[in-house]
């Protein structure tokens, strides 16, 4: 009988012996939380990978850890209340926690609050997916459409349609007024280059004339007159006749700045259909042409494929800022019609010449006269 009691008590004792061990450790681990000292402890290998602690999930977790392990309720629990698993919570609390904590509870507090504050917000997290994902097809084409588009508002205020009158040669023996079916005709395109009314176009489009309509984007219809020409760089500014009529001037680039394979933009007026824009890449630069009425070559010429016809011609070249970069001027073809080279004088000789031509109706070439010729021993 005595015996069967001494058999009985051994469970009991044996598990009140267990929870004094696990209470023992715990105390020993709390006060080295607290930057106690306390009874050295084997090292441990984790068995899994340490979560970071900057997730607010792993954080909860680590606190609902700690709260069983110190709860009294469940320490009867073998899965929440081993010495093993206690001790394993109590100290990833201390390895976050700082020195200065002062107990193992309040450093799972004091844990939680840098992880929440080190987690990205919803929104920031989307804007860095949507920075890191790939645009689709659709979103580039969407792209380069917003972009041609706005290219096009912004400029064609600033941009002019021309209707030119001229009086044909060889008619100095015609008897009485001429009739307007007689007079040539011919068109082309500008842009404005100042708030003053300046317009710049070709020489060739507006040499000649009798009489000059300025059309706008917007259907408007003045005169002009002519300011200035120059027969060497087939450049010409004319100004709108009406003061109160002021359109904004278009933004200049710089044409040393272009390298073959960049966008060029052609808008103008071709066949005096209204106003269109043409899209195409800078071919070549540095090429050389002839204007009709001049001994002098114009260089740093520039080639580019934009679509360019009959009334383009001293409109604007653009690059993909809307800037302008060159003066269509001319086409080489050999039935008329665009073949894929279009040139544009460079928007840089431009600026020396037009300032020239709006003070003084002229601009004056610096340059001397040398002539080669062979030399023989006679």
């Amino acid at each position: 009988m005595d015996k069967m009691k001494a058999l009985r008590a051994t469970p009991r004792t044996i598990l009140t012996a267990a929870l004094a061990v696990a209470a023992a450790g715990l105390i020993g681990i709390t006060a080295a939380a607290c930057g106690q000292p306390a009874a050295p402890q084997p090292p441990t290998v984790a068995l899994t990978q340490a979560a970071p602690v900057n997730v607010i999930s792993s954080a909860a977790d680590t606190a609902t850890a700690t709260a069983t392990a110190t709860s009294p309720a469940t320490a009867t629990t073998p899965a929440t209340a081993t010495p093993a698993q206690s001790a394993a919570a109590v100290a990833a609390i201390a390895e976050v926690a700082p020195t200065n904590t002062p107990s193992a509870a309040g450093g799972a507090a004091e844990a939680q609050a840098p992880a929440v504050t080190q987690q990205p917000t919803g929104g920031h997290a989307q804007q860095q997916q949507t920075a890191d994902a790939p645009l689709s097809p659709d979103q580039i084409i969407a792209a380069h459409d917003t972009v041609m588009s706005g290219i096009y508002q912004r400029s064609v205020p600033s941009i002019v349609g021309l209707r030119v009158i001229k009086a044909p040669g060889n008619m100095e023996n015609f008897p009485g007024v001429m009739p307007d079916d007689f007079r040539a005709r011919s068109a082309g395109s500008g842009f404005l280059w100042d708030d003053q009314g300046h317009i710049v176009t070709n020489r060739h489009v507006v040499s000649g004339a009798e009489r000059i309509i300025v059309v706008m984007s917007d259907g408007t219809q003045t005169g002009a007159a002519i300011v200035g020409d120059d027969a060497d760089s087939d450049l010409a500014v004319i100004k709108i006749d009406d003061p109160d009529l002021r359109p904004n001037p278009i933004t200049l680039g710089d044409s040393d700045s272009i390298v073959p394979g960049q966008l060029a933009l052609a808008i103008g007026d071709p066949f005096s259909r209204g106003f269109s824009m043409t899209s195409g890449i800078i071919s070549a630069i540095g090429r050389t042409i002839n204007p009709g009425d001049s001994n002098f070559s114009v260089p740093r010429v520039i080639q580019h494929d934009a679509a360019t016809n009959p009334g383009n011609s001293g409109g604007p070249l653009l690059n993909r800022k809307g800037e302008v970069v060159g003066i269509n001027t001319q086409i080489i073809s050999q039935t008329g019609a665009f073949s894929g080279v279009g040139l544009a004088i460079p928007i840089n000789l431009a600026k020396l010449v037009i300032p020239a031509l709006i003070a003084d109706g002229r601009y004056e070439y610096p340059y001397i006269g040398i002539r080669g010729a062979s030399v023989t021993p006679d």
